[in-house]
């Protein structure tokens, strides 16, 4: 184990003495840093693009499968069919399960730890000036990953992935992707100021440590330095600098994003020129879009992959600075002959065949961009970004809209009367904190349920459910999630008896967070479709004879699960997206609804994909050319 200064006798005793093949030590300054690291990330690129779409096939389908295995074998272990929230807790009770779950949490952590790893390995070989071969990078990583299992750096493993869920580092490994926090979470946390302020502090305080340790990580890979020591040295290297230290990697980042945009808006208006030079007017237009949609895939893989070997370059740089390491010359004698050529271009042109490969394929088009999926469109709650939640305004606004469905919640009141309502109580909604079992429907009529959303909708009635049916009959689909308050009685048989009385079967589904209530709804009239609504759900055959369709909320969705749901013909719904990411979210994994408080904002995302309205506007920019829709950029192919 070396210390700091050990470390630097080894390459020089001061830092005034001339070493042969060993740079000058120099001052951290800004275009060093862009100078260096540029070279860095650009050292070994076709090893680079070639580990990127390796770990990202691997993470795609061996790691999901193994997951997905482990996940089998926890239902089993539990003697659980299906894993929910509603019995989530059976697997904490159950010894077996409870290691099972912790091997998969330890895959999971490692895989990320791994694409770290061989990040920092390749930088660390470009500060080197050594080449290295996909097969070095790939053994090096696990040799370094093998010091992070020692019992004094484990526990770094589950702190770095939680950490990593509230970071907006520049990466994020693929595995991570499907995590987070809940969007419906967010929007109670911004609601309150107070838990705003919490996460506020614990999200830049975990971005600020995350990138503390990023930074000292290499003297544990590379110096042989358990974390406790590797922590402590590298904040008395940082003392007094952590703060412009992260204001430096922000600037190099900043400046690489400038840099990027720039030489891909060069290449596009490099790619305009050249189809106008080449082909006439009539078919300039449909060549440009033909070559754009078919580059999009490898340049974004090609950017991500970039983007995040910078990141990592700017770190290395900054660590060796601060350590005072001289970077060793990069060797004079260059390899010239025919077989040297060959082996570069081999390598070259390799890389560029699995790139183009991987892009053109399900696996990567689905990996890197949405699809062109046109999923139906939910205003939850009736739509409660633009009108009071389950009101008839919300529904009048939804039907107006041309929104496919609503989602309504109903309750059950002391008279029996079915009301639309979310909470147990209408304190939040009209200001009474009577609870919904308290009272009957002559008393709630006379609620405001409109006054707290706008004074627009001011003296907007709590209205029935019959109401509610009877005006969306004809008109737009509708979802009733039924709600529980262990005061209803025959719930469900009400309800099903009121879509009977206004000839909705085909127009009506029954949602529940409660399986129970479902198979009382199909107990009742078969024909009724029914949804479970649910925060998480993990299944071998999602074949459940009681349920038609499932409604899982948008973190827990992933591409591989909705296909397995839509293989046992059951439709799948995501909830509830209001952000373009989550919305995004829902189009990749190829939903058949999204569950949204914001339809105009889906209808937005899904007109068009990212990757449309970038070619719209580059048809606008560089041909005048106004047309917006897919299909009409000409007929080559």
């Amino acid at each position: 184990m070396l210390s700091r200064s050990e470390n630097q006798r080894t390459t020089a005793d001061t830092a005034n003495v001339f070493v042969p093949g060993v740079s000058q030590i120099v001052e951290v300054n800004m275009k060093q840093l862009l100078k260096r690291s540029a070279d860095i990330s650009l050292k070994n690129l076709s090893t680079l693009l070639l580990f990127d779409i390796v770990y990202k096939v691997f993470s795609y389908s061996i790691l999901y499968a193994v997951t997905s295995d482990l996940l089998s074998l926890i239902l089993k272990a539990a003697g659980l069919s299906y894993l929910s929230t509603e019995n989530l807790y059976i697997v904490f009770m159950n010894p077996l399960t409870i290691i099972l779950c912790i091997c998969m949490m330890l895959l999971i952590t490692f895989s990320v730890f791994f694409e770290t790893v061989a990040l920092y390995t390749y930088c660390e070989s470009g500060w080197k000036q050594e080449r290295i071969s996909i097969a070095a990078l790939l053994k090096r990583t696990l040799l370094q990953c093998k010091k992070l299992l020692q019992v004094e750096n484990v526990w770094l493993f589950f702190g770095f992935v939680l950490t990593k869920l509230l970071t907006i580092l520049p990466f994020s490994p693929y595995i991570l992707r499907w995590l987070g926090i809940p969007e419906f979470v967010m929007d109670f946390i911004t609601q309150n100021p107070l838990l705003l302020l919490i996460y506020g502090l614990a999200a830049l305080t975990a971005n600020f440590v995350c990138f503390l340790f990023l930074l000292i990580l290499p003297d544990t890979l590379f110096y042989d330095q358990s974390i406790k020591m590797a922590w402590k040295e590298g904040m008395q290297r940082l003392r007094n600098k952590k703060a412009v230290t992260v204001f430096r990697a922000l600037g190099a980042f900043l400046i690489f994003g400038a840099a990027a945009m720039a030489v891909l808006g060069v290449a596009v208006l490099g790619l305009a020129f050249y189809v106008k030079l080449i082909e006439s007017p009539a078919d300039a237009v449909a060549s440009f879009a033909l070559y754009f949609q078919r580059a999009a895939p490898a340049v974004v893989l090609i950017m991500e992959t970039l983007t995040t070997v910078w990141f990592f370059s700017v770190l290395i740089t900054l660590f060796h600075q601060y350590r005072e390491d001289m970077r060793p010359a990069g060797s004079k004698k260059v390899k010239t002959g025919l077989g040297c050529y060959l082996k570069r271009g081999t390598a070259l042109l390799c890389t560029a065949i699995v790139l183009l490969i991987f892009s053109e394929t399900e696996l990567g088009v689905s990996y890197l961009h949405q699809t062109d999926t046109k999923p139906e469109i939910v205003a939850h709650r009736g739509g409660a970004a633009f009108a009071p939640e389950n009101t008839m305004a919300a529904v009048e606004n939804a039907i107006a809209m041309g929104i496919d469905m609503v989602e309504i919640d109903v309750q059950q009141l002391k008279d029996g009367t079915l009301v639309l309502l979310h909470d147990s109580d209408f304190n939040r909604t009209t200001g009474n904190g009577k609870k919904v079992w308290e009272v009957g429907y002559d008393q709630v009529q006379t609620y405001d349920a409109g006054s707290w959303f706008s004074p627009e909708f001011a003296g907007e009635p709590v209205p029935r459910l019959d109401d509610i049916l009877r005006r969306a009959k004809g008109n737009i689909q509708v979802m009733i999630e039924l709600k529980q308050t262990g005061h209803e009685k025959h719930l469900a048989e009400q309800v099903v008896e009121l879509i009977e009385k206004n000839e909705m079967l085909d127009q009506c589904s029954i949602g529940s967070l409660n399986l129970d209530i479902l198979k009382e709804v199909k107990a009742v009239n078969p024909k009724i479709e029914t949804v479970y609504i649910t925060p998480l759900i993990f299944s071998g055959q999602y074949d459940m004879d009681f349920v038609d369709a499932f409604s899982v909320e948008t973190t827990a969705i992933t591409r591989e699960m909705v296909a397995t749901m839509q293989f046992q013909r059951k439709d799948v719904y995501g909830w509830t997206a209001n952000s373009k990411e989550t919305i995004q979210k829902n189009l990749e994994c190829q939903v058949n609804g999204i569950v949204t408080d914001n339809p105009e904002l889906v209808k937005y995302c899904t007109a068009q994909t990212w990757e449309s309205r970038l070619l719209d506007t580059a048809l606008q920019v560089f041909f005048n050319d106004t047309t917006t829709q897919r299909g009409k950029y000409g007929t080559r192919s």
